[in-house]
């Protein structure tokens, strides 16, 4: 999978001139000055979720411990 490139880094990169001169050094640094010259491949991020769930008191006073448990289960989901 690759990263989308923006159409602003498109569009600067199809103007640079096909065959650098040494007096196109300038150009090069601003375009490395704006869009930077590395980009990240792969990350970790850490955080943190709080989740709160409340409950009738009918749904475990007619239910077991273990058919609530699942209920609660199914109801927290994320993607990645």
């Amino acid at each position: 999978m690759f990263m989308k490139l923006s159409d602003d880094y498109k569009a600067t990169v199809d103007m640079l001139p096909v065959q650098p001169k040494p007096s196109d050094k300038d150009l090069y640094e601003n375009i490395l000055d704006y869009f930077g010259g590395w980009y990240l491949q792969r990350g970790t991020f850490g955080g943190r979720v709080r989740l709160f769930t409340f409950l009738k008191q009918e749904i475990t006073r007619d239910r077991d411990e273990k058919w609530t448990s699942r209920q609660l289960q199914l109801s927290f989901h994320y993607n990645m």
